[in-house]
C-alpha cells in the first residue's frame, strides 16, 4: 500500500533509447497492490515489458500495462478512484504490439468511468497508445466478469484512430465476457470498438462473440475492419439500441459486402436472430 505504484517496470517507449532495456519474463502472482493516490495505477507496466504477466492478485486500484506479449488473468481488480474523465480498472498504454491477453478476471467499479480516458478496461483509449506499434497480433479479451455496480461508462474500450507502419495488423477477439449493470445507472456501453470515419485505419479483424450484457449496450462505430462478426451474443434489459453498428461510412460497397455481421439479442422475453448462419471467422493465433 503506497503513496505510488504497488509494483513498477520498464519506462515509456520513445525513439530515445533511454530506459528502453526490455523488462522480461516476470510473473506477478498471489499479491495485495494499491496506491494510496488518486488516478495512480496500483501496478504499472511500460512500453519495454514483454512476456509479464499478472496472475491471481488482488490490484485495489488499477492496473496500466504496455510493451507487447504480456497477460492479465485471474485477477480481482478495481478502479483507481480519479475524476470519471480518467477512472479505469485495465489500461493498456505504450503498445509496441496487440498481442495481450486479458482472461479470468474480476474487475469491479468504485466510480464512474464515463470521461474521456475512463473505462473498465481500456485500450489506447487516448490512440497514442498505438504511436509506436509496430507488430502484429491478436488482442483477446475473454471470460471476463466487469461489475458497473451503480456506476455508469463504458466496460470494455478498443480503439486505434492511428495509422499504422504495414508491419502492424491488429486483430480483436472479445469473447465469452460477463457486463453487469443494474437499473440503477444509464449510459452504459459495455463492448465499445472505434475506428475512424475515412477507413484508413482501425483493425484487421474484430469478432465480438457469446458475452452476455446486462442493463447495457454495444457500440461498434468506425470500425474499420477487414472482417467483423458480431455472435451469439446476450443482451438483457439494454436501454437504447441493444446493439449500434456502423462498419465505416466511406467503405466502397464491395468492401461492405465482404463483412459479415451475425447477432442474437434477447432483451427482456424477446430474441431477434439474423436470417444467416455466423460464417466460419479467420483463423486467430493468440
Amino acid at each position: 500500500d503506497t503513496t505510488r505504484h504497488g509494483i513498477a517496470m520498464g519506462s515509456g517507449v520513445t525513439p530515445s533509447p533511454v530506459g528502453s532495456i526490455p523488462n522480461r519474463d516476470i510473473l506477478v502472482t498471489g499479491c495485495i497492490l494499491n496506491s494510496q493516490t488518486a488516478g495512480v495505477a496500483a501496478a504499472d507496466g511500460h512500453g519495454n515489458c514483454e512476456f509479464v504477466t499478472f496472475d491471481n492478485n488482488d490490484i485495489l486500484s488499477s492496473i496500466q500495462l504496455g510493451g507487447d506479449n504480456n497477460f492479465i488473468t485471474n485477477n480481482t481488480i478495481r478502479t483507481c478512484d480519479a475524476s470519471a474523465s480518467k477512472s479505469v480498472a485495465i489500461f493498456l498504454l505504450d503498445l509496441l504490439g496487440p498481442n495481450f491477453v486479458i482472461s479470468g478476471n474480476r474487475i469491479v467499479a468504485t466510480d464512474d468511468v464515463s470521461g474521456t480516458s475512463g473505462a473498465l478496461i481500456s485500450v489506447a483509449r487516448n490512440n497514442n497508445e498505438w504511436a509506436y506499434t509496430t507488430r502484429s497480433g491478436t488482442l483477446k479479451i475473454a471470460n471476463n466478469d466487469l461489475y458497473y455496480a451503480s456506476y455508469s461508462g463504458v466496460g470494455i474500450i478498443v480503439r486505434n484512430s492511428w495509422l499504422l507502419p504495414a508491419t502492424a495488423t491488429i486483430d480483436v477477439v472479445i469473447q465469452n465476457n460477463r457486463i453487469h449493470g443494474n437499473a440503477g445507472a444509464t449510459n452504459r456501453i459495455a463492448i465499445y470498438v472505434l475506428g475512424t470515419s475515412d477507413g484508413t485505419k482501425g483493425f484487421k479483424t474484430v469478432i465480438v462473440d457469446g458475452n452476455t450484457l446486462t442493463a447495457c449496450s454495444m457500440l461498434l462505430d468506425m470500425v474499420s475492419a477487414g472482417y467483423t462478426q458480431i455472435s451469439n451474443n446476450t443482451i438483457l434489459r439494454a436501454s437504447g439500441a441493444a446493439i449500434t453498428y456502423d462498419p465505416c461510412a466511406t467503405y466502397s460497397t464491395a468492401y461492405q459486402a465482404e463483412e459479415e455481421m451475425i447477432a442474437v439479442i434477447r432483451r427482456s422475453a424477446s430474441t431477434r436472430t439474423a436470417p444467416h448462419p455466423p460464417p466460419s471467422a479467420p483463423a486467430c493465433a493468440w
